[in-house]
């Protein structure tokens, strides 16, 4: 394992690399695998220039979606043949040391830990030259989608736990009061209000031409992966607090959105049964939401073929696209 802190001020370095050597060590060790982990003041930058250079991601980085900020990030590439990890931390991470700091890192590095994890077993699943191919069929690109969508909800989930069960062990009386669960309670609802107007614009954007299928699959596939994500987020955070927020109840009864709450129920319910699987990794239940997965998307106007070269992409109508949400 590898630790790189020159960007953490010169007095704290030290602490910075044994806690982070404390935490990492053994799930290096464990996992028979290297990580190498970096602490950067330039927390963005540094994560599209490694997503780049070892993995070939081309899409620029950026730690803030909306209202949610990134201060971590795990990145799987090859080693001399073996799986590997980068783990990226923004320095802001260890700009304090008292109890409240403590608890925020326990946690930030628990999800990633989790991560860590979930992708190795992946990994040993399916292999390493598959995990780390872009999935080119219609079952394989579901499949990772749903797989995505399940690490952020393990990871959010657990991370909270360990958290919570750090801070009624100094504190039994202690109340929480996680006010970023607002900020991804915001930026899911944002995203879901304005989701039936993207749709409709992107798929007339591309049946009038404007918009070529290498635009059309990519702008739709990471819009709804990012509305998935914060969906996975959101419901991690409601299973461990046992809150709800009822703009999000309401909206979930709005008939105008049953397009994607039909879907979310199904996937949400599947993702507390994985949870509660002893290794909390089952590939039969993480298919069935990759086959919902994919029938949601169908919903949303796009149609995946497998092809010998690929992925093709067929829009319905624009009257029928519109009659569906």
């Amino acid at each position: 394992m590898m630790i790189n802190v020159n960007d953490v001020a010169p007095e704290k370095r030290k602490e910075v690399e044994a806690e982070l050597r404390e935490f990492f060590g053994p799930c290096a060790k464990d996992l028979s695998v290297f990580i190498d982990i970096i602490v950067t003041g330039k927390f963005s930058e540094v994560v599209g220039r490694i997503l780049t250079e070892k993995c070939g991601v081309k899409l620029p980085y950026n730690a803030k979606h909306s209202e949610v900020v990134a201060y971590g990030k795990t990145i799987p590439y090859k080693r001399d043949s073996e799986l590997s990890f980068a783990l990226v931390f923004d320095a802001s991470v260890f700009g304090k040391w008292e109890e409240e700091q403590r608890l925020f890192r326990l946690l930030t590095f628990s999800h990633e830990k989790v991560h860590i994890e979930d992708e190795k077993i992946l990994c040993d699943d399916i292999g390493i030259d598959a995990f780390l191919t872009e999935p080119m069929t219609a079952e394989d690109i579901f499949f990772r989608l749903a797989h995505d969508i399940w690490m952020e909800y393990n990871a959010e989930r657990y991370s909270i736990e360990i958290f919570m069960s750090a801070l009624k062990e100094l504190h039994s009386d202690a109340t929480v009061n996680f006010n970023w669960h607002q900020g991804y309670v915001g930026s899911y609802i944002s995203l879901l209000k304005s989701l039936p107007d993207f749709l409709k614009d992107s798929t007339i954007e591309f049946m009038n031409w404007k918009m070529k299928i290498e635009q059309f699959w990519p702008k739709m596939y990471l819009r709804l992966r990012e509305t998935l994500v914060l969906a996975a987020f959101t419901s991690a955070h409601s299973d461990v607090l046992s809150k709800t927020n009822e703009d999000l109840v309401n909206l979930g009864r709005n008939q105008c959105y049953s397009f994607f709450f039909d879907t979310w129920r199904f996937v949400e319910t599947t993702l507390r049964k994985i949870y509660e699987t002893e290794r909390r990794y089952d590939k039969g239940l993480l298919t069935d939401i990759a086959n919902e997965l994919r029938a949601f998307f169908e919903r949303c106007g796009a149609t995946l073929s497998n092809l010998s070269e690929g992925v093709y992409v067929a829009v319905d109508t624009v009257k029928s696209f519109d009659l569906r949400i």
